[in-house]
């Protein structure tokens, strides 16, 4: 049985009378009759076949034997403490504040907008919305003391005394008002507004209302308002059937009560991505590393891969190029650019850092190095200067006794002392001029890596930083140079610009970037430079894994990394062409022709127009990353068994199998871009289906969720538009009755809960 039944179904059996309502509150029914006698259950059945998500409302008043104390928000929770009422009746939590329920009295008790400040009485001829109902907000209505473990209170005393003397929406004051209850300037307009508006709800007249309105206004406003202020009121409530909890029956039937189609088929969520095997993807000197961090961290092996492949490929760096043709001088550095992608909470730090330890133990290795360095350096400072002040004492000797001074002239011909340099691997947060003095100093490359990415991005675009994007462009092939013109910082020439980027991003952040990229005319090529770019499944088991590192693993990818920083291009075999040239390995005859083979695979799709422009130019970048993932492979293996030659057959088969491994993830990163308004749908009506949207809803509440891909209007629009088309939703124009744009609203069909997910 539905839940929303099942429970309309128990509130009939506690002798509640229940009605059907929407998100919006609004009855879905003529409910006059259910304030007479509870419906009967072939009712509530028939009504909830008819809206199986309907909301559960209970009349309050003498048909259900109770009245409800309604809270809204803080000002209303803080007026229902001031009544110190029991706490030992029901209680339920609404969107924004309480229903605290009460026996009903056995004497009439009306509807009362604002008993206190913000704090309303449902009794006859109102209704409330009920557990397990969910609010237009996403919020879910719960109970916090639940009729089956607390009994129903009766009012207390001073409460109904307050109740009787206080006049409802359908009668007048019998007793002078109360001094806590007197309504102050500055709330007179709002508190008259709300009592007119049940008053309307209760279907009287204008007349009756502007009698009820004038009467409140002489025995409880102070000043009271002028009779005309108070007529005003009366029109503008009667004006306004669109802003009341639900509409007048006379008025046309709501969009909830028309019968709805059944919704089309949507295709949803992200395109489907190959699990990584590290085994397979990786030599057996690293697998088993991964494989140990991302067991104990509970997170997807591939952002470990990724950190490791690129750290590899950062300590490689400028030291052995590729030339990925038999003959050409085509020169490839392996310098790659990694990003992981995933949402919260799903271990991206931990994978990352992780794996860039190995290179963090080279970084700390060099400190050492650099500050035993500077030791020698400054004692030798040191030293040349007590030399000078010996020296300059003999030559002031000299000149007084009058002593030749030309062999002193030679020693004060010392050579001057550089200070040393630290060896840098990785920085975090630079200006591109000072990461070109840094490169200038460590020519073999550098790894910028950022934690989260989305800021690396964004500074780019702040004023200021135009250039840098170039800059980052051309660091990217890792085999040129840059030059920078300054005016008041001078000249700065980078003889090797090789900068590797590494780094974590969540799906909204990314999304919103692609979109504003390729929507709006930016796009340079930059994150397609990112070829490692990676955006998995996660797990939806989760397994406690407490165990020690495996040492052994660890250990060996430790000193994989010290050799390959080590690493003599002359002991593997590597042509050194020039000084001016990088030196260079090529393919073994086998392995060059799965590069070929793979190559022209790969100029096929580029020159085929069944791909979408932004996959092209990202498949583009591929052309060196597979010559550099070969590479690199080949290097461990070399370091790690001593080898040398060219790139052999394995390590090409498996840089292949890696970018076929990345293609699949480059079409689901993108997928924001490629799928246009049909993917943005598709995250929408995952959330519909969810219940994280009421029903109505209007566009805003969507973006103002900053959900992933659902975060401004030129994109929920759209998105938008395409559901109603498939009759997940209809739009409805709601017109003020002054005039004016209208308001647009969706509703939700009800159907879309039983479709596959």
């Amino acid at each position: 049985m539905n839940h929303m039944l099942a429970a309309a179904h128990a509130y009939q059996a506690m002798s509640l009378s229940v009605i059907p309502v929407g998100r919006n509150k609004r009855p879905l029914v003529d409910w006059k009759p259910c304030q007479d006698e509870s419906a009967h259950p072939d009712l509530i059945d028939e009504w909830w076949t008819q809206w199986p998500n309907a909301n559960i409302g209970i009349v309050t008043g003498q048909v259900s034997s109770v009245i409800v104390l309604d809270a809204d928000g803080d000002v209303g929770i803080g007026s229902l403490k001031r009544l110190e009422t029991p706490a030992t009746t029901w209680l339920s939590r609404t969107a924004r504040g309480y229903h605290q329920w009460f026996a009903w009295p056995g004497i009439p008790v009306g509807n009362r907008a604002g008993l206190l400040q913000h704090l309303d009485v449902r009794g006859d001829g109102g209704y409330v919305v009920a557990p397990p109902s969910v609010h237009a907000s996403g919020h879910r209505y719960a109970w916090l003391t639940p009729p089956e473990r607390m009994p129903l209170a009766a009012v207390p005393e001073h409460v109904l005394a307050l109740l009787v003397a206080a006049p409802t929406s359908g009668g007048s004051a019998t007793a002078a008002p109360m001094a806590d209850t007197l309504i102050e300037e500055g709330v007179r307009n709002d508190r008259l507004y709300r009592l007119g508006r049940s008053l309307v709800l209760k279907r009287l007249s204008r007349e009756a209302i502007l009698a009820a309105l004038s009467e409140e206004n002489g025995a409880r406003c102070r000043p009271p308002l002028s009779s005309d202020e108070v007529r005003a009121i009366a029109d503008h409530v009667m004006k306004q059937p669109h802003e009341l909890g639900f509409r007048i029956l006379t008025q046309e039937p709501s969009v909830d009560v028309v019968p709805w189609p059944a919704p089309e088929s949507l295709p949803g969520g992200l395109l489907p991505v190959p699990a990584f095997d590290p085994r397979r993807m990786l030599q057996r000197a690293l697998a088993p590393w991964v494989i140990d961090i991302a067991e104990r961290a509970q997170c997807p092996p591939d952002f470990v891969a990724v950190a490791t492949v690129v750290s590899a490929a950062t300590v490689i760096g400028r030291k052995i190029s590729i030339r990925p043709k038999r003959a050409d001088d085509w020169t490839v550095v392996p310098n790659l650019w990694g990003l992981v992608v995933g949402r919260p909470g799903i271990m991206k730090t931990p994978a990352l850092q992780e794996a860039l330890k190995p290179l963090y133990r080279r970084v700390a290795e060099a400190r050492l190095v650099y500050q035993q360095k500077m030791a020698e350096h400054e004692f030798r400072l040191a030293e040349e200067r007590a030399r000078h002040d010996a020296l300059k004492k003999r030559l002031r000797e000299a000149v007084e006794n009058g002593d030749p001074t030309d062999d002193l002239r030679h020693a004060f011909e010392v050579p001057a002392y550089s200070a040393p340099t630290m060896r840098r691997y990785v920085v975090n947060d630079s200006t591109v001029e000072k990461l070109g003095e840094l490169l200038n100093a460590n020519p073999n490359g550098l790894l910028l890596f950022r934690d989260e990415l989305n800021g690396f991005l964004q500074t780019m675009d702040r004023q200021g930083h135009e250039n840098d994007r170039a800059f980052y462009c051309e660091a990217w092939n890792g085999n040129g140079s840059y030059t920078y013109d300054r005016i008041g910082r001078g000249t700065l020439h980078i003889e090797a610009a090789c900068v590797s980027v590494l780094g974590s991003i969540q799906p909204g952040p990314l999304q919103g970037y692609l979109l504003e990229v390729f929507g709006g005319g930016g796009d340079d090529g930059l994150i397609q430079r990112f070829q490692m770019a990676v955006y998995p499944d996660t797990a939806r088991e989760w397994r406690n894994v407490d165990r020690w590192p495996d040492s052994e693993a660890k250990m060996r990818a430790f000193d994989l990394f010290l050799r390959l920083d080590g690493l003599d291009p002359m002991e593997i075999a590597a042509h050194e062409p020039s000084p001016e040239e990088l030196p260079f390995l090529r393919f073994t005859p086998e392995a060059q022709e799965v590069f070929d083979m793979w190559r022209a695979t790969l100029e096929g799709k580029l020159r085929s127009e069944d791909e979408h422009p932004v996959l092209v130019s990202h498949l583009a970048k591929y052309r060196s990353l597979m010559p550099s993932l070969a590479l690199t492979f080949h290097l461990v293996d070399c370091v790690d068994t001593g080898t040398g030659g060219p790139v052999s057959f394995d390590a090409a088969v498996r840089a292949a199998a890696w970018c076929d491994y990345l293609e699949a993830h480059a079409h689901r990163i993108y997928q924001t871009v490629t799928a246009g308004r049909r993917f943005i749908a598709g995250l929408l009506a995952a959330k519909l289906r969810a219940g994280k949207v009421g029903s109505p809803f209007r566009a805003r509440d969507v973006y103002r969720n900053e959900w992933a891909g659902l975060t401004d209007p030129e994109t929920v629009t759209p998105a938008l538009e395409l559901l109603e088309d498939l009759h997940w939703l209809r739009r409805e124009d709601v017109r003020p009755p002054a005039g004016g744009r209208p308001t647009v609203r969706y509703h939700v069909n009800p159907k879309i809960m039983g479709m596959l997910r």
